[in-house]
């Protein structure tokens, strides 16, 4: 049986928890979709109206897995989604730049070493998300920005694992970063290597300037995991016994 193949119900007790698998290898598609909040009370709504329509995609079959976070600031909500292999090919013919907030994985760093990051319900990690536009044929360039930033972050206390998404029109570029806790990830924000690379290091070489002005640093956006939808596994344990 292979990792992400569903089991039946009734076999609950060696079952993990849902899981969102992203992995540089793969041939993934992503709908990455940020949904703004106004005032903060209504983040409750707002997040519950995203956890339903996750389920809902995900129940027909448009999406393979997909992950709903929570921002710490009561302003916004973010939406991940694996689309599946049919939804891929539905949207095939009708261009790589027709449908919006579609993204390929570029880059994943793990500190296990892997080229894989997980998503699971009931992690405590503490995310981070950085969205920028980015300038135009600036692409090769911000992948070797990536690859010389990360060595300097994967070095902080509780790194877990960082990705880099590009939009398949190229003009967007998102960051997901993981780390163990809020607290450790803004230790490392104390540290001038890394405030580098966040503030002005990465970004000011290839980030979209308005006019021949540069523009502001993107925002770092704050999250906590809300919902997953993906397929269960069997545990190890579970795996062993039979």
């Amino acid at each position: 049986m292979s990792a992400e193949q569903v089991v039946p119900w009734a076999d609950m007790a060696g079952l993990t928890q849902p899981a969102m698998h992203l992995d540089e290898a793969a041939d993934q598609r992503i709908r990455l979709q940020p949904f703004p909040v106004v005032w903060r009370h209504e983040q409750k709504e707002q997040l519950q109206h995203a956890i339903d329509s996750l389920n809902r995609v995900y129940e027909e079959g448009f999406a393979h897995s997909g992950a709903i976070l929570r921002g710490l600031n009561g302003k916004d909500v973010l939406s991940l989604i694996r689309l599946s292999p049919q939804a891929i090919s539905d949207e095939s013919g009708l261009g790589a730049n027709a449908m919006p907030n579609r993204y390929h994985i570029e880059r994943i760093d793990h500190r296990s070493g892997s080229n894989r990051s997980v998503i699971e319900q009931g992690s405590s990690l503490f995310h981070y998300v950085v969205m920028f536009k980015l300038t135009p044929g600036k692409q090769n360039e911000l992948l070797a920005s990536f690859d010389r930033a990360i060595a300097h972050v994967r070095q902080q206390p509780g790194y877990v694992s960082t990705s880099l998404l590009l939009s398949h029109d190229g003009r967007m570029a998102v960051l997901m970063g993981q780390f163990e806790s809020r607290q450790q990830f803004r230790a490392s924000l104390r540290q001038r290597k890394v405030i580098g690379v966040f503030a002005h290091g990465m970004f000011r070489r290839i980030t979209a300037s308005f006019r021949g002005d540069w523009t502001k640093p993107p925002r770092i956006r704050l999250y906590e995991l809300a919902h997953v939808a993906a397929p269960r596994a069997l545990s190890s344990e579970h795996t062993s016994r039979n």
